[in-house]
C-alpha cells in the first residue's frame, strides 16, 4: 500500500501482527498490529525538538474517522506546544491585553481591573492560556470570599479573554462560559424628592461633598469628578478629558451658575479642584458615606444612583431623552441608523437640560433649609 493510501477497515483487517499502515489521509497516523489488536499511534515531533510515537487509541473501539480527528487535534495541541504562544500563560495574555488591546483605553482598568482580576484569579495566572477553561474560571470565583468582588472580576476579565479568543490566544468558548455568572441584579436606584433635600440640605461645598454636589449639578461620574482640574475650565465650560471616561472619548460640560459656584468655593485656581482635608485627591468615599448617611438621615444609595437621579430629574422636567443621553456623555446618543448621519450633540440643548437640572436641585434645597 501506498502512503498516500487512506487506511481502510478492510486494510485493518488484513493486518498482520508486526506489520503498520500509514494513513494517507492523516499525516503521522500509523496503524501497528500487535498480538492483542492494532493500535493507532501518531509520529509527531514534540516541544523540544524529539520525534516521538504517542498512542492514541485502538482499533475497533476506535475508528478510522475518530483516530483521523484525534490525531488531527493532537499535532495541532503539539503545534501550539512549540509556538511561543502555546506557552502564554493567562497572565502573559492579560499583559498583552493591557499592553495591545482595548484595556490602553480604559481607566476602569488600570485603576480597579487589573486589582480585582489578581485578587480573585491570582492562582491562575500562571496557567497556560491554551488549556484554560470557563470551569476553572467559575471555581476560583465561586471560591472567593465576596461575591461582589468576584463578579467584578469576571466583568473585567470576559472581554479581555474574547479579544484573546479572536487571536488564538486562548480556547474557544472560554469568554462566553462565564458569561452571566455572579452578575449583580441591575441597579435602578433613584433617590426621591425628599432624599434629595435632605442630601443638598446636608451637603458642604468643599471635599467629598463639593464633588457629590458636581456629581449631580452635571449628571458626571465620580472618578470625572474627583479628577476635575481648573486648568480643564475654560470660560465656563469643563472640558473631561478621554482618559477619564468609561468610553475614552472627551465630554464637553457647560458649567451651570450652581456648578461654577462650587468651584469658586474651593478657594485655589489651579491643580485639582476637590481635595480632601489635607490637600489629597479624595478617597475613602466608603468611609464618608457612612457618616453623610448618619449626617443627612438618608440610606441606601450609591454615588453612581446620583447620575441616575440627575438623568431621571431632566426627564422629569421636560428634556428630551436623546439630550439626556448627550447630557451623560454617552458615545451615540441616537438610534444605530440615525447615529450614521445625524453628527450634532445639541449644544445649545445641553446648555439648556444643564441649567434645568440646577434650578431644580437648587429649588430642592431652598425649600429645605426654608423648613429647617
Amino acid at each position: 500500500m501506498r502512503i498516500t493510501d487512506p487506511v481502510t477497515v478492510k486494510a485493518l483487517r488484513e493486518l498482520r501482527p508486526g506489520q503498520e499502515l500509514a494513513d494517507g489521509a492523516c499525516r503521522g497516523l500509523r496503524a501497528r498490529a500487535r498480538e492483542k489488536g492494532i493500535v493507532w499511534s501518531l509520529l509527531a515531533v514534540d516541544s523540544d525538538g524529539r520525534k516521538k510515537r504517542i498512542e492514541i487509541g485502538r482499533w475497533p473501539e476506535t475508528g478510522v474517522v475518530e483516530a483521523r480527528r484525534m490525531a488531527e487535534e493532537l499535532r495541532l495541541a503539539i503545534r501550539r506546544e512549540r509556538a511561543p504562544v502555546g506557552r502564554m500563560t493567562l497572565g502573559d495574555v492579560l499583559q498583552l491585553y493591557e499592553a495591545e488591546g482595548p484595556a490602553l483605553k480604559g481607566v476602569s482598568w488600570a485603576k480597579d481591573g487589573r486589582k480585582r482580576i489578581l485578587n480573585v484569579f491570582g492562582a491562575l495566572l500562571g496557567e497556560r492560556a491554551g488549556e484554560l477553561a470557563a470551569a476553572q474560571l467559575l471555581r476560583a470565583a465561586d471560591a472567593h470570599g465576596s461575591m461582589a468582588s468576584a463578579g467584578a472580576a469576571i466583568r473585567y476579565l470576559r472581554p479581555a479573554l474574547r479579544w484573546a479568543e479572536k487571536r488564538a490566544y486562548v480556547p474557544g468558548g472560554v469568554w462566553s462560559g462565564l458569561e452571566g455568572a455572579h452578575a449583580p441584579p441591575r441597579r435602578d436606584r433613584v433617590l426621591s424628592e425628599q432624599e434629595l433635600a435632605q442630601v443638598l440640605r446636608t451637603l458642604g461645598n468643599d471635599g467629598h461633598d463639593g464633588a457629590v454636589r458636581m456629581m449631580l449639578y452635571t449628571a458626571c461620574r465620580r472618578e470625572e469628578v474627583c479628577a476635575m482640574r481648573f486648568e480643564d475650565i475654560i470660560e465656563d465650560v469643563w472640558y473631561v478629558p478621554g482618559e477619564l471616561r468609561k468610553n475614552g472619548r472627551p465630554h464637553v460640560v457647560p458649567l451651570t451658575q450652581q456648578a461654577l459656584r462650587v468651584v469658586g468655593a474651593q478657594g485655589r485656581i489651579s491643580g485639582q479642584v476637590f481635595l480632601g482635608a489635607k490637600g489629597k485627591p479624595l478617597d475613602n468615599w466608603d468611609r464618608w458615606q457612612k457618616k453623610f448617611f448618619d449626617r443627612s438621615g438618608t440610606s441606601g444609595w450609591h454615588r453612581h444612583d446620583l447620575r441616575r437621579t440627575a438623568a431621571t430629574l431632566m426627564g422629569d422636567h421636560g428634556v428630551l431623552p436623546a439630550i439626556v443621553e448627550i447630557v451623560l456623555g454617552h458615545a451615540e446618543p441616537h438610534s444605530a441608523l440615525a447615529g450614521v448621519y445625524n453628527k450634532s450633540r445639541y449644544a445649545k440643548e445641553h446648555v439648556e437640560a444643564l441649567r434645568v437640572l440646577g434650578d431644580v436641585l437648587q429649588g430642592m434645597e431652598i425649600r429645605a433649609r426654608r423648613a429647617h
